[in-house]
């Protein structure tokens, strides 16, 4: 009689732990869809205009997923430092893939943070690469910046008020936004990519290459 009390008692907690692993996965759903769903995925051309000295690039604008996400951002930087390089037409659509997937983790962070993912936001240190810029930089020869599929990126979070009773950002740190990454990608939330935390640079790499990588 004990034995089937335990057995039962045992039935019924591994039966509430599944209720509680299903209605977490349910509110993390719930967070990116009005993540997504609060900035829209509107997505848009211009009209071809003059082109820039830049191999031919047409200019071409997409309304990302996130407020602080914009194809502007990706552009290449040129001798001087500058994002002043277009995105070629070829590769805009995967770039606005890569800010799609960038939207998930930056909710999701903001969801291990503690915050609402209005009170996160990200800065692209560096997106889409020219040739002549990732040589300059050594990146590798078949690096996934050239193709627009690589970004690396840092995610701030909007601290408690001040006694001024001003908020500030604070970076989170890259080994969280590591994790959140790594665990996004077994459970198949983001595409499949290679992901670095860059500790020295403070900045974390993410690519959507079909593949997992994780680099050490």
């Amino acid at each position: 009689m004990a034995t089937k009390r335990r057995a039962r008692a045992k039935s019924s907690a591994k039966s509430k732990k599944r209720n509680t692993s299903a209605k977490r996965g349910k509110q993390f759903e719930s967070i990116l869809l009005a993540a997504i769903a609060s900035t829209g995925m509107r997505r848009h051309r211009e009209d071809d205009g003059d082109e820039a000295d830049t191999g031919g690039a047409s200019n071409i604008k997409a309304d990302a997923v996130s407020k602080d996400l914009r194809l502007k951002l990706f552009y290449s930087r040129n001798r001087r430092g500058k994002k002043i390089v277009p995105v070629p037409e070829e590769y805009v659509a995967n770039v606005n893939e890569l800010m799609t997937q960038l939207t998930i983790i930056k909710a999701a962070v903001a969801d291990k943070m503690n915050v609402t993912p209005s009170e996160a936001r990200i800065t692209i240190v560096s997106g889409w690469r020219s040739p002549a810029h990732n040589r300059r930089v050594k990146g590798a020869t078949g690096s996934h910046h050239l193709t627009g599929k690589a970004a690396d990126f840092r995610i701030y979070i909007r601290a408690k008020k001040q006694e001024d009773g001003k908020r500030k950002w604070s970076l989170v740190d890259q080994k969280i936004v590591f994790a959140v990454c790594k665990n996004l990608m077994k459970r198949r939330k983001i595409m499949l990519g290679g992901c670095k935390a860059y500790i020295a640079y403070r900045w974390v790499h993410y690519d959507t290459r079909g593949w997992v990588k994780f680099f050490r």
